[in-house]
């Protein structure tokens, strides 16, 4: 949960010019490589598959990923006015979904 709480940080800092760290949109939407999502996607399906608060985490996980890798894009296309209404909008409201989702499950 922390590591996705991080990534509004790492996004606002990151549309505010002020990040060292270069992301990049083509990878930021696999929705499979993050921590979580290798849970989601590996160990966690067998577990916890047959509930339907499941399938919602990983399609609002997925959302989540969309969302975090266009805010990127548009950043990177220099539209940062509609990077940022998307952060705060669109995106923030995917990652408050996850942290609502795991915390039902848990």
């Amino acid at each position: 949960m922390a590591a996705h709480e991080n990534w509004k940080i790492r996004l606002s800092t990151f549309l505010a010019g002020k990040s060292s760290e270069y992301l990049r949109p083509e990878i930021i939407c696999f929705d499979n490589r993050c921590d979580l999502g290798k849970w989601l996607h590996g160990s966690a399906q067998e577990q916890l598959g047959k509930y339907s608060s499941f399938q919602q985490l990983v399609a609002e996980h997925k959302s989540f990923h969309y969302h975090a890798s266009n805010v990127v894009s548009l950043t990177q296309s220099g539209k940062k006015e509609e990077a940022q209404k998307l952060l705060l909008n669109g995106f923030q409201q995917s990652s408050e979904r996850v942290i609502k989702l795991l915390n039902e499950l848990s």
